[in-house]
């Protein structure tokens, strides 16, 4: 049409000089029309001018149209946008064996090849970008395991090395650059209860309350350094007043991590943290006995190797100033060290792990600091002047495994004090006490109605642990189902047997007691929100 536009015009141009002559010789009645169609000829040289211009501007946003288009086909390839990338065998295994959980073990990111952030860009505003936890990959996408907020307390560095190694190999694979700022992930719960329970004094409570509240923020700075920062809330009742004014908010974890697992195995974690002393992995709502015994909280250096593959060895060495003296050295001063050490394997259709841990002083734990007893009782190494100092240091060995197959999965750890206290710091049946435990649970996968669920049975025991509160054994079913997206419904019933009545415990040269009663029955029902 174009075309035949620019003929006819350039026809008429080209009879005009005739027409003009033959008018010369023509009478008045021609001439006007001749003046007419000179007219109507200076009229299409105005138009053609437009016309030309118009092509002009319609080929430049041709051109610009499809540089977009192949900036577009670039970074949202349409093979990518319609399907998602295949699952592997032990990836479409592990959706089963892990489908559910605020699981506080080995990280789901550790076990998987991720997704990052799906299809999109990251625009720079002109500053750092503010992002949610990113799912790994779709499979969580109902239970919201591969969350930040869900990262397992211990190792929670690796766990962010992890995290961000998964992420720049698929921003790579996907086309898309690697951010050049700062980029801040944001995650977290909320957790409600609501439990009822028979007491060891034989009384009977019951509650509702918010038990958790909490909010991570993880700092991608630069390509080697990384920053975590947990907040969360203190749900418990103050000695006098009411409850809800207790509702302080504390940063549970806050540390700054050098690595990249792309680039090396070597990392170094600085700040406080739970240290890797051992696992204490569970699927049930209630903690097992030996994390409250020998878990432990510190301002701590780190140094680890960690295989870029899920499989393969790992190891971590830390130390840290403890609270805990001793009466050959009282000074201020680094005194505790530790090391973790394990190996994480994949044979056919059986995945899991084993691994040890040791620290050369278990009584810096939360257990052993703040013991679950009432006044006048022993209340932990922190609750008096001078409880701090003990005679000697005892130190501590875990062992601990993780297996999965065919939808089962079963944990096992074993932690124990490797020399008595002295009996002037603490003792059981009036010597030295030695506290040890052990924690195992078997757990069961499957769905309800397409939603990823679990059913657990587990059991613990201690020994040597009255001074501290901690009940002797303790026998509880758990049933799990992620009913709705990023959500998780958990019911527990447990029944705890303390020691017996004949037998008594000291704490730090205090006054002898007995435990509170002979058992307890508790049924609790929680309700998560993750995002």
């Amino acid at each position: 049409m174009k075309r035949v536009v620019y003929f006819l015009a350039v026809s008429l141009l080209s009879v005009t000089p005739a027409f003009a002559a033959t008018a010369q010789s023509g009478d008045g009645a021609y001439k006007k029309k001749v003046e007419h169609f000179n007219q109507q000829a200076e009229q299409i040289k105005r138009d053609m001018v437009l016309l030309e211009e118009q092509i002009r501007d319609l080929k430049q946003q041709e051109q610009r149209l499809a540089s977009e288009q192949e900036k577009l086909n670039h970074y949202f390839p349409e093979d990518k946008l319609l399907e998602a990338p295949p699952l592997k065998d032990a990836d479409v295994h592990h959706k089963k064996i892990l489908e559910l959980g605020r699981f506080d073990g080995p990280e789901p990111d550790e076990l998987f090849t991720p997704l990052p952030y799906g299809y999109r860009l990251l625009a720079n505003l002109g500053g750092t970008s503010v992002i949610t936890s990113p799912y790994i990959h779709s499979r969580y996408e109902f239970r919201g395991s591969g969350l930040i907020v869900n990262y397992s307390s211990i190792n929670r560095d690796v766990a962010a090395l992890r995290q961000r190694q998964n992420f720049e190999k698929r921003m790579l694979e996907s086309g898309l650059n690697l951010p050049s700022y700062p980029l801040l992930e944001l995650s977290g719960v909320v957790e409600g209860q609501a439990f009822t329970v028979r007491k060891f004094n034989g009384g009977q409570d019951s509650d509702i309350n918010l038990s958790s509240a909490e909010l991570d923020v993880q700092a991608l700075i630069n390509p080697w350094f990384t920053g975590f920062m947990s907040f969360n809330y203190n749900s418990s009742s103050p000695l006098f007043g009411n409850r809800v004014t207790n509702s302080n908010v504390f940063i549970d974890n806050g540390f700054i991590t050098f690595g990249n697992l792309n680039r090396s195995p070597l990392y170094a974690t600085l700040g406080q943290v739970y240290v890797p002393f051992g696992r204490y992995s569970t699927y049930m709502i209630s903690s097992p006995l030996i994390r409250g015994l020998f878990r432990t909280k510190a301002r701590a250096v780190m140094v680890g190797y960690q295989e870029p593959d899920v499989q393969g060895p790992y190891a971590a060495l830390f130390t840290f100033r403890g609270d805990n003296k001793n009466g050959v050295s009282k000074s201020n001063h680094i005194n505790q060290f530790g090391g973790n050490l394990g190996y994480r394997f994949n044979w056919k259709a059986l995945h899991g792990e084993f691994g040890t841990s040791y620290i050369n002083n278990v009584a810096d734990s939360q257990g052993m600091q703040l013991a679950l007893n009432s006044p006048p009782q022993f209340g932990g190494f922190s609750a008096a002047n001078g409880s701090q100092d003990l005679e000697h240091r005892v130190p501590g060995v875990d062992l601990r495994t993780a297996l999965d197959l065919y939808g089962f999965t079963w944990i096992g750890e074993y932690t124990t004090s490797l020399r008595s206290f002295d009996p002037m710091d603490l003792t059981f049946n009036g010597e030295g006490a030695k506290p040890s435990g052990f924690h195992t649970e078997g757990v069961y996968h499957f769905a309800i109605y397409e939603r990823p669920s679990s059913v657990v049975v587990a059991y613990d025991r201690t020994s040597e642990a009255l001074p501290l509160g901690v009940p002797k054994e303790r026998i509880g079913l758990g049933l799990s189902s992620a009913i709705w997206q990023n959500t998780l419904l958990s019911l527990q019933v447990a029944h705890s047997h303390h020691y017996g009545s004949n037998e008594t415990a000291t704490g730090s040269a205090g006054p002898i007691f007995g435990p509170p009663g002979n058992s307890s029955t508790g049924l609790i029902a929680q309700f998560d929100i993750y995002f």
